[in-house]
Formats: C-alpha cells, structure tokens, sequence
C-alpha cells in the first residue's frame, strides 16, 4: 500500500483513524461479548451485590475510605450503573468493558498527537496497543475495566494540561484538574500522575514556560496533597504501613517490573494468574537489550523523551507491585504506553 492510498483511506477525515481504531478492536473482542464470569472478583461485583448496586442511596458509602491499599470509588459506580441498565445480564457487562478499552485508545491517539508525533505513527501504534495481548485481561475480566477507566481520566488530564500550556485558556486547566480527581478516584494508581506532568515540563515540554509550571505545582500537587492527607486521616499509623509494605511486597516484586516488559516486547508467556516465583525474567532481559540496540542505533531518538517513556513505564507500575505476589497482566495497561512513547523514538517505527 503506497503513502498516498494509505493517507486517504485512514486520514482523509479528522474522525477516520478513530473509526477504524473502534471498528478494529471491536472486530477483536466482540467475542468477549458473550463471556461469563470468571468467579474471580466479578460474582462478587455483579452477582453477591446485585441488590446493593441497584439501590442508588448506597452511592455516599462507596465514598468511604475502608481499605488501607484499595480506595476506588467510580470503579464501584461503574458496576452500579451497569447493573441499573442490565440488572444481571452479562452482556451489557462487557460491552462496557469493551466501550471503555476503545474510549481508552481513542486517547491514546490523541494523546500521542499531542505529544507531536505524526498521525501515521500515532495510529498505527494506537492500533498495537488496541490489539496488545498483554491487555486482554483488561477487556475480557470485567474487574479489569478499573485500569482502562484509569487511562481513560489520565489521557484526558494530561491532554486538557497540554492544551492549556499552548493556549493559556483556563478552561483546559480545569478538564486537567477535574479528570485528575476523577483518576484519584478511580484507582490509587494514580497518584503518581502529577510527578509524570512535572516530569513532561522537565523533559519534553522545550518552551520551559514558568507560569504553567508554577500554577501546576501549586493545584496539581494540592488536589494530591488533600487526597493523600484524607487517606493518612483514615489510616494510622500511616507512614509505619508504608513502610511495611515496602519492604514486605514492593522490595521483593520490583523484578516484576522486567516480567512486565518482557511481556509487553514478547508476550509468549501470558498468564490468568501470573505469579511472581514462575515467571521468567528472560523474555525482559532479552526485550532490554533489544530495545537499547535499536536505540542507540536510531540517529534521531531523543533521550529525554526515552527517558521520559521508561519513567512513565515504572512509576504507573510500581504501585500495583504493593498489592500482592500476583501481578495481574491488566495493571500494565496504563504503564504499556509509556512502552508506546519509547518505541516511537526509534527510527523505522518512525518512517
């Protein structure tokens, strides 16, 4: 297919490349449709609260902070408003699933277009990421929605941000701040998402403009600062069960980080249930020096955007590392686009 037939076919219009971006992926998991449950989490979630997610005025006690580790509020109002319009009927379930993977790529996209790479290669990287096997948990299990939800709010906050860095426009700034406390409630993972917008100042952003970094700091961090101030409130001794789960889960995991990636590069080794102790670090490994190869063998990568995507892989990575030995291969669904931001500085992904 040559450059012009393929321009007219997906980008002759704004709306194409998300058109096929939702015609492919649903071509892809339109059988998951018609799944079950799986009775892990999602009975519990769909079947043993069926009568409590039905009943609207127990929405304020989502709200309330009960567990030390999990605080996800909207994930919950999620399965209330699916139960509202399908009461026990599995497919209205998935297909939620399946609309919130698609809303999540349509984001990519346009966050990667923001980030200024061309659309040819926005799209097409959009798209392996919209097939990625390493994601299919987030779309085949139902609980898994919470990390596609999560992109959802993080793409969006990071977009609003940029815009408002190019026009000044205060509006953007509030989309920014409004889905970053939408994300705050949708998974604690995100509270590593303003050190990703400080890190974006600091490496990509060339114009180094002082006035949006300024005002970032001081509402950006804020919102976080109340978040993290509410959750030290409800839980003490706080700081002593930080430290106990650093050095009991973190520590021990963090090898996980190279499972993750070798799963992301070669995803031979995919798990329902992927312990720590049976996976292989070599698929990483060999994924590591591959990747550094096409590197430093790329003459127009930029290192500080590299940078930039490795540091956005790990940190959203790290606090799923917190929560146990399994690590679920649908907690890589948002850290798999900071892989994305990587690959796209190495040359012939770019041509």
């Amino acid at each position: 297919m040559n450059s012009e037939l393929f321009f007219e076919i997906f980008f002759s219009k704004k709306w194409r490349p998300y058109l096929w971006i939702i015609l492919i992926g649903t071509l892809l998991y339109g059988q998951t449709l018609f799944f079950g449950l799986t009775f892990l989490d999602d009975q519990n979630y769909i079947l043993e609260q069926y009568r409590y997610n039905r009943n609207f005025s127990n929405i304020p006690e989502v709200f309330r902070w009960t567990s030390f580790v999990y605080y996800r509020p909207l994930f919950k109002l999620s399965f209330f408003v699916d139960a509202f319009l399908a009461g026990r009927t599995l497919f209205i379930y998935h297909l939620s699933n399946l609309i919130y993977h698609l809303l999540a790529c349509c984001s990519l996209y346009a966050f990667l277009k923001k980030l200024r790479y061309s659309k040819e290669a926005s799209f097409l990287m959009t798209l392996l990421f919209t097939v990625h096997p390493v994601l299919t948990q987030a779309v085949a299990w139902i609980p898994g929605r919470s990390d596609s939800i999560l992109t959802i709010f993080i793409l969006q906050s990071f977009i609003a941000l940029v815009n408002y860095v190019d026009t000044r426009k205060w509006k953007y700034y509030l989309g920014h701040i409004c889905f970053l406390i939408l994300a705050l409630l949708m998974k604690e993972t995100a509270f590593v998402f303003p050190l990703i917008c400080l890190l974006y100042f600091w490496l990509v952003d060339k114009r180094k403009q002082a006035l949006p970094q300024r005002i970032y700091v001081l509402s950006g961090f804020l919102f976080l600062g109340i978040w993290l101030a509410f959750r030290v409130s409800q839980f003490k001794p706080f700081l002593e069960q930080v430290i106990y789960y650093a050095k009991t889960i973190l520590l021990p995991n963090l090898s996980g980080i190279i499972v993750y990636f070798g799963k992301a590069n070669l995803p031979f080794n995919l798990s329902v249930l992927p312990i720590l102790e049976d996976s292989t670090l070599a698929y990483g490994i060999i994924s590591i020096v591959l990747f550094g190869a096409m590197l430093f063998k790329s003459k127009h990568k930029r290192w500080k955007i590299v940078l930039f995507g490795s540091i956005w892989f790990i940190l959203f990575l790290l606090p799923s590392l917190l929560v146990g030995h399994i690590q679920y291969e649908n907690r890589i669904y948002l850290s798999l686009i900071g892989w994305v931001i990587v690959i796209l500085e190495i040359d012939w992904v770019k041509q």
